[in-house]
């Protein structure tokens, strides 16, 4: 053979070795969610009415401080017990510990939903000064004293103002982005190019790779998942063909 055949038997069976990559021009559509949060402001009377309806939104929970005792054995946990048995303050019972060099944590304005359930349910049925029952969590063996109440209350208005104006934009931002996706959805399905949908809905200038591969990576890292989809996306849609919005959870 001579070496011509040769080249062209090589060739033939390596011919993968001399295949380009696929090349696509895409355009594209970015739209950010967070864009729209400026575009509304709630009236004071719209913030108001909120509050008053859902005045059980704005509950401050009950919320209990105490001193925490931990032991490594029932029997220590009893031993203390009986130490303090005719303690009757929790000042007192601080003091007789500090003196003693045993340790304790003291815990403050807790609510019920921040503590172990173990921890909890003992600790929201004691009064002030009160001890509780030796309590037995996989951690330790724990003694608590209950040193003060702050009782349920409801947070004013002003104190809530801002949280409202934020939810209020939040609901508003997300009606209509979804009010949007809809004209867009309905805009594809009228078979609009992608241009047209772009300056219909005033959605600014179309982004474009000019040579987008499957191994295409001139992009930071953070960016990576919207072009991983980008990608995937643009070489599963045909030529001039308008895919469906491709949604981000980002």
């Amino acid at each position: 053979a001579n070496l011509d055949q040769v080249l062209k038997k090589y060739y033939n069976e390596n011919i993968d070795k001399y295949m380009s990559e696929e090349i696509r021009k895409v355009d594209y559509i970015l739209i950010k969610k967070v864009d729209y949060k400026n575009n509304f402001l709630p009236t004071e009377k719209e913030i108001s009415e909120y509050y008053t309806n859902n005045k059980e939104l704005f509950l401050e929970k009950e919320r209990r401080s105490f001193l925490q005792f931990n032991f490594n054995t029932l029997e220590k946990a009893e031993s203390f017990k009986e130490k303090i048995k005719f303690i009757n303050n929790y000042l007192e019972v601080e003091k007789f510990a500090n003196e003693n060099g045993i340790m304790y944590n003291i815990f403050e304005e807790l609510s019920y939903q921040d503590l172990l359930e173990e921890i909890a349910n003992p600790l929201f049925n004691l009064q002030i000064n009160q001890k509780s029952k030796i309590i037995e969590t996989n951690i330790a063996k724990h003694i608590i004293i209950l040193k003060s109440i702050k009782k349920e209350s409801q947070l004013s208005f002003n104190e809530v103002k801002n949280q409202i104006i934020e939810k209020l934009i939040e609901i508003e931002k997300n009606n209509n982005f979804d009010t949007l996706k809809e004209e867009i959805n309905q805009s594809i399905i009228d078979g609009k190019s992608i241009l047209n949908i772009s300056k219909d809905l005033n959605l600014g200038e179309l982004n474009y790779i000019e040579a987008l591969t499957q191994n295409f990576t001139n992009f930071d890292q953070n960016e990576s998942k919207f072009y991983n989809d980008l990608i995937k996306n643009s070489f599963a849609t045909s030529k001039d063909f308008v895919s469906d919005i491709i949604d981000l959870d980002e």
